[in-house]
This record gives structure tokens, C-alpha cells and sequence, in this order.
């Protein structure tokens, strides 16, 4: 089954999760599991996975070398209708359903900060913003929004997957050397925006989970 169909069928079994007030669900029978990964081609970080860097816990990119490499981090996309976008979900299997992870944007609350979002897994009842506009683990300068993602067909050649994009505000996603000696942090940042930090033009990818042994 062609990739596109496969992303299709998952995202169409998913999208009724949010419907129902108090979902009851069992998170590991939802769908397929994907992941996310870089693709630059020509550059060393190419098709190397995105994972949670520790001392942040903000998603990005391992040093080289790291070995063996960190596994990334799986993701169910769940359609939000009402907004034509999609949510994130990892896999979980606790018994608390207030507190299942998402990625979720951190964006700038301020109307005069830099349109700069670096990503994060946060935990909620659901992914609609006001479930997450209560969680502790965003940071009180930041809007966490996790019901903004956006899949569309990857630009660059080679890609694979199907490129991610948040749909906060048009822009690309850059990677910048910012959590030394860990690696790099991966924003998605505005496309006439410069924050003072020299980034990387990347794409992101959302994979299956089967490809690379993922």
C-alpha cells in the first residue's frame, strides 16, 4: 500500500477519537505509529530522527555522536475536523487519560516576540486548546498548541514521508546548535523572521514507523 494511502487510511480511523467528550479508547489500537525525521539532503543530519533532547526536553537533533543513536519518538496523527489540522498523539499505555502526550508548538505569547516555535511532548486530556492551555508543562511565556499540525508533500528531493508543518503562521522549519553538547533544537520559525540565532533549513517528515527498523 502506497505511503499516502497508508497516512489516508490511519488519519481517517483516528479522526472520530475527538468526538466523543470522554474518550475511552485503548491508545495502542488507534492506528499506525509514525515518526519524524529530517530531510536535507547533502547535509550529515539527513533522515536522522527527531528525538527528545534531555536536558531540554524540547525536540531536536542528536550529536553524531551518540552511539548507538537514540530511538525517536512515535507519533498517531488524530484529525481535528474542526479545523482541517492534526494532533500528534504518542503511543501510551497508562491508565490516566488526563495526562496523554502530544506534541504540542510552543509559541511566543507576546505579539512582538519572533514567530520562532520549538516543539515539545505535553500532557492533557485532549489536544484542543482548552485542555492545553491548563497544563503545567508549558512554560509561562509560551502558548502550547498542540491541534495545529499540518502534513503536506515533502519539497525537497528525496524525500520519502509526508512533510510536517505547523499552521500557526506560514514558515519553515530550521535547526539550530543551541543545546550543546546534546545537539541541535528543531523550530519551526516565521519565513521573514530572524531570532538571533543562526538555524539550518531542514524539512521535517512524518515516517511510518516500519521504515528503518523504527
Amino acid at each position: 500500500m502506497k505511503l499516502v494511502q497508508l497516512f489516508s487510511l490511519a488519519l481517517a480511523s483516528a479522526s472520530t477519537i475527538l468526538a466523543a467528550p470522554a474518550p475511552q479508547r485503548d491508545p495502542q489500537k488507534s492506528g499506525p505509529t509514525y515518526y519524524l525525521r529530517v530531510n536535507s539532503p547533502n547535509q550529515p543530519w539527513h533522515h536522522r530522527a527527531i528525538i527528545q533532547i534531555p536536558s531540554t526536553k524540547l525536540l531536536g537533533l542528536e550529536n553524531f555522536t551518540v552511539n548507538p543513536s537514540t530511538k525517536p519518538i512515535h507519533v498517531q496523527p488524530i484529525r481535528i475536523p474542526s479545523k482541517e489540522a492534526y494532533a500528534l498523539r504518542l503511543p501510551y499505555t497508562g491508565d490516566d487519560l488526563t495526562r496523554t502526550p502530544y506534541i504540542a508548538a510552543l509559541q511566543p505569547k507576546s505579539a512582538n516576540s519572533t514567530k520562532s516555535a520549538a516543539m515539545k511532548v505535553i500532557y492533557a486530556p485532549t489536544p484542543l486548546e482548552k485542555d492545553v492551555g491548563a497544563v503545567e508543562a508549558c512554560p509561562r511565556d509560551a502558548q502550547c498548541v498542540s491541534d495545529a499540525w499540518g502534513v503536506a508533500e515533502v519539497g525537497k528531493e528525496g524525500g520519502e514521508g509526508r512533510g510536517l508543518r505547523f499552521e500557526g503562521w506560514k514558515g519553515k522549519w530550521v535547526a539550530v546548535k543551541d543545546a550543546v553538547p546534546e545537539g541541535w533544537h528543531v523550530y519551526w520559525r516565521g519565513e521573514e523572521e530572524e531570532d538571533g540565532k543562526v538555524g539550518y533549513d531542514v524539512e521535517v517528515e512524518v515516517v511510518p514507523a516500519v521504515e528503518g527498523g523504527y
